[in-house]
């Protein structure tokens, strides 16, 4: 059946929330220019852009209140959050890492958003011109239903997996990496736990729904001592593709409202904690040991700097805007890397021979800071001695590799092609079908936030080898995997 607007007394829709949070967005920016004026990164065409950025956002969220459609959601809250929101930030803190190996200004800022209203709009045009209404089931037709039992059961055994090959990379070596993110993609297996959550919320028993989140904590927590500062974050966007996949709109309970600045409080306790330990752990992702863990407590992570030190290294953090407008403004030189060409050999190397290579290229990503510092191109053993990634962007590498605003037509042809396939998905099982619709969504996303067409594709093979593995393993009948676990009392609200 179609999906209705869902509206109630009880909370308020996403939709509504992030009309408010880009408009308080631009608000913000306005007042601290009225305040304190430009700086050497933003000036006042800066604000003016910024407006044409919140205004477009309303326009579509406006479009997205009437016809519903969790594509839109996704595109306002990156623009929103890791763009709109950096121009504020570079407003209050003209600081950022990207920029200490150039020499940037307002105009080349003002360039950047300019091409991402254009960009956004082309998005938008490709995901509207899309026929057809987005349908929903009512009811599970399948004869066996998702089984909670093996929900846990698979959960558990994937962080269990990523843990173990975390301390095997020393012998593994890329291989380790390979098996957690194509055989064994624990963020595939957290986003169907969150599909059958949705699913399945009201019928839930209070013991299967605690398990479930205190295995979320421990992914956070692992995350975390392995260096790894969006632990938090990677839970909230795959909740959101969940929940969107199945319910099409997300209306918060004022109850949840009360608990959303506890949940920001602990997303920044992790970054912050996250951040200590990789100072400990340099370029390496290990777990730390027992001794380096003593002495990350003896720290007083509040205490021992200005407060001001910690925002700065969340508002880089977020700052996806900082690299596309490093390399839009050095396209030229990072066309070296962001080439068909270039591209070709990194996939060859970095998706489809796990444990040997061909040509010994490292993913566009790794190579961007050899690039950035004018360095030689590096190897892939010297990524493993160095690691590091940098983010292209979606707007970066589209302007760099279809030589500027050409990349439009791009963007329309992809976001009407996510659409279209969106809509096509069909399924007699729930499960199957929110979870093929997720995966969309999941790879639209991924797109947003490019680390690369090399990274991208990287991502689809780990979707289609661990949601292949997993699938069945869902709708195992009882008494397979774990006969003791079953549907009890039901988790109220």
């Amino acid at each position: 059946m179609p999906l209705r607007r869902t509206t109630t007394k009880k909370g308020y829709d996403l939709n509504s929330i992030l009309t408010l949070i880009s408009s308080l967005i631009c608000l913000i920016g306005v007042g601290l220019f009225y305040v304190a004026g430009g700086n050497k990164y933003i000036n006042g065409y800066t604000i003016i852009l910024l407006l044409v950025l919140g205004m477009q956002n309303f326009l579509m969220l406006q479009y997205e209140k009437k016809n519903r459609d969790p594509f839109i959601i996704l595109l306002v809250i990156v623009t929103s959050a890791f763009y709109m929101l950096r121009v504020v930030t570079l407003l209050y803190d003209p600081w950022s890492v990207a920029f200490n190996a150039g020499s940037y200004s307002p105009y080349d800022l003002n360039e950047l958003l300019i091409f991402i209203s254009f960009s956004n709009a082309a998005i938008f045009l490709g995901l509207s011109l899309v026929a057809g209404k987005i349908i929903y089931k009512k009811e599970d037709v399948d004869k066996y239903q998702v089984n909670p039992c093996n929900v846990i059961t698979i959960l558990l055994m994937a962080i269990c997996v990523s843990f173990f090959m975390a301390y095997s990379e020393s012998f593994l070596g890329r291989l380790a990496g390979y098996i957690t993110t194509t055989v064994f993609n624990v963020l595939l297996i957290l986003l169907c736990s969150f599909i059958y959550i949705a699913l399945n919320y009201k019928k839930i028993s209070k013991t299967t729904f605690t398990v479930i989140i205190a295995l979320f904590a421990v992914f956070i927590i692992s995350f975390m001592v392995r260096g790894s500062r969006a632990g938090v974050f990677l839970i909230a966007y795959l909740a959101l593709i969940g929940f969107l996949s199945v319910k099409g709109s997300i209306t918060l309970s004022k109850r949840f409202m009360l608990i959303i600045p506890i949940i920001a409080f602990l997303a920044a306790l992790v970054f912050i904690s996250a951040s200590y330990i990789r100072d400990v752990n340099g370029t390496e992702r290990r777990y730390v040991s027992s001794k380096e863990f003593a002495m990350l407590k003896e720290v007083d992570i509040w205490g021992s700097q200005d407060m001001s030190v910690h925002f700065r290294r969340i508002f880089d953090r977020v700052g996806f805007l900082d690299y596309a407008m490093v390399v839009i403004k050095n396209h030229e030189k990072y066309a070296e890397i962001i080439n068909f060409t270039y591209y070709f050999k990194s996939i060859i190397d970095n998706v489809l021979t796990p444990g040997f290579t061909v040509f010994g290229v490292p993913r566009v990503s790794h190579a961007m800071s050899y690039v950035a510092r004018g360095e030689p191109l590096p190897t892939l053993e010297d990524i493993q001695a160095a690691y590091q990634a940098d983010m292209p962007t979606l707007y970066g590498e589209y302007y760099t590799l279809f030589f500027g605003y050409p990349a439009l037509i791009i963007f329309f042809a992809f976001s009407f092609l996510f659409k279209k396939i969106y809509l096509a998905i069909r399924s007699k099982d729930s499960f199957s079908f929110y979870l093929y619709r997720a995966l969309i969504l999941y790879v639209f996303y991924l797109w947003l936030n490019s680390f690369g067409i090399d990274w991208m594709l990287f991502d689809l093979v780990g979707v289609i080898i661990t949601v292949y593995l997993f699938k069945r393993f869902y709708k195992m009948r009882r008494g397979k995997l774990m006969p003791v676990c079953d549907v009890a009392e039901p988790v109220k609200g």
